[in-house]
């Protein structure tokens, strides 16, 4: 879930209240990260700021809903995520995504989600079919590599619904 920290309209506390009012036990918000500028992502300082203020809600609610930290890291170009682990090690979940660079080679992408989920701290693959969003579908033959690579995750994805009714 993102807050008006990034791209989000509601703040943490607002969107803990609305997921308590739906009957939720908990909620994970994971705003953007540095290198998706449009979204004012946030950087290392700004992460760790985040995270105490996601703690403090947390606190704030009193058991009756569990608000985790978290926050979607950019996959970048040739694997690196955009935050430093120090940061990353703060964070109840990690989503790790690709929101560039769709022009890759099926080869280079799957060599870039390979090395971005190695990542002790990364623990789900954000937008697994973005490629579709372009007209090109490089991520979509990554997957039977990828889940390979990392068979004891259950494989948690994170997905974007499409208005042509892909996710």
């Amino acid at each position: 879930m993102h807050t008006h920290a990034t791209d989000g309209h509601n703040s943490i506390r607002e969107m803990a209240d609305a997921a308590l009012a739906c009957g939720f036990e908990y909620i994970a918000i994971t705003d953007h990260s540095k290198n998706l500028a449009m979204t004012n992502g946030l950087d290392e300082e700004r992460a760790l700021e985040h995270v105490q203020r996601i703690r403090e809600v947390d606190e704030q609610m009193g058991g009756r809903i569990r608000v985790f930290t978290g926050i979607e890291v950019d996959i970048l170009a040739d694997g690196a995520l955009d935050l430093d682990d120090e940061v990353l090690a703060e964070m109840d979940v990690v989503i790790a995504s690709v929101h560039t660079r769709f022009d890759q080679s099926r080869e280079e992408t799957t060599a870039r989600v390979l090395k971005a989920i190695e990542n002790p701290y990364v623990r789900i693959l954000g937008h697994p079919l973005a490629g579709c969003c372009c007209d090109a579908s490089p991520l979509r033959s990554t997957w039977a590599r990828c889940c390979a690579a990392r068979p004891s995750w259950a494989w948690p994805w994170s997905t974007t619904p499409l208005p042509n009714g892909l996710t």
